[in-house]
């Protein structure tokens, strides 16, 4: 299931913790006065631009789940495997078994009430994230699918505070479902379509799970930080797929992105609007998690453009 953002500019309200949107009809570059074009929509690379101007991209509705794992099931029986396959091992048995190095990864849902996909480095989700436009059960067309970058992530949250979502308003609930290791490797699981509270829109028309459920990796990597984690993500420059950020908290600031911009003080670990928690990238942890979590090592929704 997939929510279509088109294309906007827009303007924040820092005071009132609104984000005004104005749609962009096509790929008009024009923009209005005082007005910044959201740079997920632009050819801006180092901002998390694409390789052109797009009219808008879908995102996926819910996070990334397992084949078979509606809440209640107690296996995942026989999903269908992507051909790439995991470049690292977990140290956790998950729902679908254990996790090594060489074995087939099992194409995500992307459900109501399903079990979160957890477990998988954002090397491997980048890979099998990519693969998603090959497969067929998806039905898609003349897409690139792709890990959502930071500057996607934001495009979804600026909307979600916009009068076409929240407007300002501390409305969206983190989903906090805990299912206690049950069934294995099991925690978190996507709202029901029916939980409207966790949606950015508070309808069935919104992006569930923003908050909670699952810490959401992107595609946004701090540059010459490890690469534990990035298996076959490349990380040397920033490129459609990945937005590389240079520096420290006080030297970066990128637009749209969902980090600075949404502060009302300075200090990157406190003051976020609606008091919510935030923490800059460091060099040992240097790829982005965003959306709070109920469980680490889960993934980020993929992107269909």
């Amino acid at each position: 299931m997939w929510v279509w953002i088109p294309r906007y500019e827009y303007k924040i309200d820092s005071t009132a913790k609104t984000i005004d949107v104005n749609f962009i009809e096509g790929t008009s570059t024009n923009t209005t006065a005082g007005y910044t074009l959201h740079p997920a929509f632009s050819t801006d690379i180092d901002n998390g631009g694409w390789s052109s101007d797009i009219a808008g991209f879908w995102v996926a509705k819910y996070p990334a789940g397992w084949q078979n794992g509606t809440d209640g099931e107690a296996s995942i029986g026989t999903p269908e495997r992507s051909s790439k396959t995991y470049q690292t091992t977990s140290a956790n048995n998950t729902y679908d078994g254990n996790i090594s190095t060489g074995k087939q990864m099992s194409y995500p849902v992307f459900k109501a009430n399903t079990y979160a996909y957890n477990y998988i480095t954002v090397g491997d989700a980048y890979t099998l994230s990519q693969d998603i436009k090959n497969a067929s059960r998806y039905g898609l067309r003349n897409v690139d699918s792709h890990l959502q970058k930071n500057s996607e992530w934001g495009a979804v949250a600026y909307l979600a505070h916009s009068k076409y979502g929240v407007n300002g308003q501390d409305l969206i609930q983190p989903n906090d479902t805990n299912k206690n290791n049950t069934p294995t490797g099991i925690y978190a699981v996507t709202s029901p379509e029916t939980v409207i509270n966790t949606s950015t829109t508070q309808n069935i028309t919104g992006v569930y799970d923003m908050s909670g459920c699952i810490w959401e990796r992107t595609a946004t990597f701090l540059k010459e930080g490890t690469t534990n984690y990035t298996t076959e993500m490349p990380i040397g420059s920033s490129n459609k797929y990945v937005t590389i950020y240079e520096g420290t908290w006080d030297t970066c600031n990128k637009k749209g992105d969902a980090v600075k911009e949404t502060l009302t003080s300075g200090n990157s670990n406190n003051g976020s609007w609606n008091g919510d928690y935030s923490q800059f990238v460091n060099m040992s942890n240097p790829v982005f998690v965003r959306g709070g979590r109920f469980r680490p090592r889960e993934w980020c929704w993929y992107l269909c453009v």
